[in-house]
């Protein structure tokens, strides 16, 4: 039998018959490669094993941090260490619902964790539920006092320990025709928090925070000085998504078809009826790169967050799940319905597979970088594939395993 030599290998290529996998003078490809890697030289090599170093029961939502792993482990959010030693530790941090995938951001004070019904975020000393719900409006009444007549409206937020503040209750209004004073009852129930105050200057139209404690009862019978403005008018929670991003001072929350973002550097507060984008279909993919962010619902849209101009780059949509990011190039990479698809920081897009390989359609999947032996790849599996119709059909569509053997 006269000798075959196969080489260099050009990757793999499922979209031509078998007899068109030799390109004369450049090499070949193969039509199906499982656990491998094909190299820059045009050599393939068998991808190496592994061996499990935690082991854990219907656990799902693994990520990677410089500092520390998370994962959900049946209904509880675990984080891992990783100790001298180089054993790692698991530890449950926070009940959450079981079976719900979780999306994971780093902000530059916390990360940040959703799966559509749980918020949280997560810092080094405490996990918290995004987000304190706004106050009700307070209750006003007139009293005697030193108060100078006028209308005086007054309003009230929480917060917490950690400093996070509640959107401001809407506005009580009351009329002093003669001066006095102001008693203030604020709701029975609240979180634990301090409840801060706001009032105006008489026949004032902006409120300033009175530097005084909140308790249950407040009396004001004479001006006090004025402190910071409101930053959190007619905000609510960010509400949760199945996708949580940050980018440029906000944070992003896909709850849907509904894209919503926080306010600049109040990641935790979202004015509902300004901060929403909503979209024909639920969103896939949200993920930023430097002067924008890519989106992903009926079809990819590149969302520029210099003008908020949102504009369609490519006619389908991304897998959910697998959108990753490049750290040491400012590019963005992702699985679509056609394939691995690269986009840069401009808005500009390339699909790096369609041509040649013609992928199983799926609606959700994950993805890592992973960078050994001077090689870079994009590694990407998706859950429940649909066989595709477009690949050659020239060939034996199965893997067999034999005796532990991959042939």
């Amino acid at each position: 039998m006269k000798p075959v030599t196969l080489g260099p290998f050009l990757g793999m290529n499922n979209r031509l018959p078998a007899e068109k996998l030799h390109v004369a003078r450049e090499g070949d490809f193969v039509r199906s490669a499982v656990n491998g890697d094909f190299t820059a030289a045009g050599t393939f090599r068998r991808r190496k094993g592994f061996a499990p170093v935690v082991v854990g029961t219907s656990t799902h939502s693994l990520v990677g941090f410089d500092d520390i792993g998370l994962v959900v482990e049946e209904n509880h959010l675990c984080s891992l260490h990783k100790e001298e030693d180089g054993t790692i530790v698991r530890n449950a941090i926070y009940t959450v619902t079981q079976n719900l995938q979780f999306s994971y951001t780093r902000a530059p004070l916390a990360i940040y964790a959703s799966n559509g019904r749980e918020f949280l975020r997560i810092d080094r000393d405490s996990v918290l539920p995004v987000g304190l719900p706004s106050p009700d409006e307070p209750r006003v009444s007139a009293i005697g006092g030193g108060l100078p007549p006028g209308v005086y409206q007054v309003a009230v937020s929480y917060r917490d320990a950690s400093g996070r503040d509640s959107g401001v209750s809407l506005t009580a209004r009351i009329e002093l025709p003669i001066g006095g004073g102001i008693s203030i009852d604020y709701a029975a129930e609240r979180p634990a928090a301090d409840t801060i105050l706001y009032m105006t200057a008489p026949n004032g139209d902006q409120l300033f925070e009175t530097n005084l404690p909140g308790y249950s009862g407040q009396v004001i019978t004479a001006l006090p000085a004025e402190g910071a403005r409101p930053v959190a008018m007619m905000t609510a929670p960010l509400p949760a998504g199945q996708i949580v991003r940050y980018h440029r001072g906000k944070l992003y929350s896909a709850a849907g078809a509904l894209l919503f973002f926080s306010e600049p550097y109040g990641l935790e507060l979202c004015d509902l009826a300004e901060n929403c984008i909503p979209f024909p279909e639920p969103i896939t993919l949200v993920e930023p790169c430097v002067n924008g962010l890519y989106i992903s619902a009926d079809k990819t849209y590149w969302l520029s967050t210099d003008d908020m101009k949102l504009t369609p780059v490519l006619p389908y949509k991304a897998v959910g799940g697998t959108g990753n990011v490049r750290r040491d190039s400012e590019e963005v990479w992702w699985m679509s319905t056609r394939g691995l698809v690269r986009g840069d920081q401009t808005g500009t897009v390339e699909n790096m597979q369609e041509e040649r390989v013609a992928v199983s359609p799926a609606m959700y999947g994950a993805s890592l970088m992973r960078e050994e032996d001077g090689e870079k790849q994009f590694v990407a599996t998706s859950f429940d594939p649909r066989q595709t119709v477009t690949a050659a059909r020239a060939w034996i569509d199965a893997e067999v395993i034999r005796k532990e053997t991959q042939l």
